[in-house]
């Protein structure tokens, strides 16, 4: 058995498929807002739409970080306030305290430099010389002939390098070499 297909279900189809694609047509020409603000989608702009938008967004981007800055600013500032409001409740504090302390008076300090000096002369105390340390120098070499240098801890050494000589022992005290 064939089909019968006839004129009036061949212009019926033909109906059916342009007002179809007349309406698929339409839907892709009309602008399809994507939010409530009523935006389309950026295809659908047009150039100048997209600059203005770009625009805008470099524009909020700019105000954002200023406002980001501002506050970083502030941030600073009031840390440099906080610091600058420590060190001077630590100065009052040690000006107090250097206020509290019993302080020794002028009749005092004269006092105790009497009795060092006194202390020094009963002790029979008196400043080494050159003609001293030339003694010592000539008694360490005959002591010990073969030593460069006396080092601070007593050490001596062979070293003849005055840089390198002493350097594990404090230093040198004293140099032999002539």
């Amino acid at each position: 058995m064939k089909p019968i297909i006839g004129t009036s279900s061949i212009v019926l189809w033909t109906a059916i498929a342009a007002c179809s694609g007349a309406a698929i047509a339409q839907d892709r020409a009309a602008p399809r807002p994507y939010d409530q603000s009523g935006a389309t989608y950026p295809s659908q702009q047009t150039p100048d739409q997209r600059q203005r938008d770009q625009a805008d967004q470099r524009d909020q981007r700019t105000q954002e970080q200023r406002t980001q800055e501002q506050r970083t600013q502030e941030q600073r500032t009031e840390d440099q306030r906080t610091q600058e409001q420590r060190a001077q409740a630590d100065q009052r504090d040690l000006r107090d305290q250097r206020d509290q302390a019993p302080r020794a008076s002028n009749s005092m300090r004269d006092e105790t430099a009497r009795r060092h000096d006194q202390d020094a002369r009963d002790q029979n105390h008196r400043v080494a010389t050159a003609n001293d340390r030339d003694r010592d120098i000539a008694r360490y070499r005959r002591d010990h002939p073969h030593a460069a240098a006396l080092c601070h801890d007593g050490f001596f050494t062979t070293t003849t390098d005055r840089r390198r000589a002493c350097s594990k022992h404090g230093g040198i005290d004293l140099w032999l070499m002539l």
